[in-house]
């Protein structure tokens, strides 16, 4: 029985300007982010990958991102804190439940380097683009190294 992961890095936010948004945490989404994350979800919808579960970071960028995902794949949102700043690898690999798939919205470097290690290969050279999403399975034991490339959406 497969378990499948698709995460997701964050669609492109406003500007990073400490003068615009001093909380850094808080940039919300420009609409040129929320348009190509629309797309890239329509995509993964049409190639059948459904989530059973979305788990977002805690940080407003990757929960808007979570948001268009679940509205378009029909899916249910939790906020998960090892997406956050403090990001833990082990405690996403927890949350997995064989045979389901899992969708996680997370950030540059650390969801395109946690991808990297399941694979056991760079897929991300030089990190994740915005709005991408990459699919990848493993047959049977859920660890790193073993995750099979099933399929990739840039935006």
């Amino acid at each position: 029985m497969a378990t499948r992961l698709i995460a997701v890095r964050h669609a492109k936010p406003a500007s990073s300007d400490p003068a615009l948004y001093p909380d850094d945490d808080l940039r919300p989404l420009l609409d040129e982010g929320k348009r190509a994350q629309l797309e890239v979800a329509e995509k993964l919808k049409l190639g059948g990958y459904i989530p059973q579960l979305i788990l977002a970071s805690p940080v407003t960028r990757a929960k808007e991102t979570a948001e268009i995902l679940a509205k378009v794949l029909v899916s249910r949102i939790e906020t998960e804190p090892a997406l956050g700043a403090n990001f833990n690898p082990d405690a996403l690999i927890k949350r997995f439940v064989v045979g389901e798939t899992l969708l996680v919205v997370g950030h540059n470097p650390t969801l395109a380097s946690f991808v990297n290690s399941l694979l056991g290969f760079n897929f991300f050279v030089g990190g994740m683009p915005q709005s991408a999403a990459i699919v990848v399975e493993f047959e049977g034991t859920i660890t790193y190294g073993l995750a099979s490339f099933l399929a990739y959406y840039p935006s």
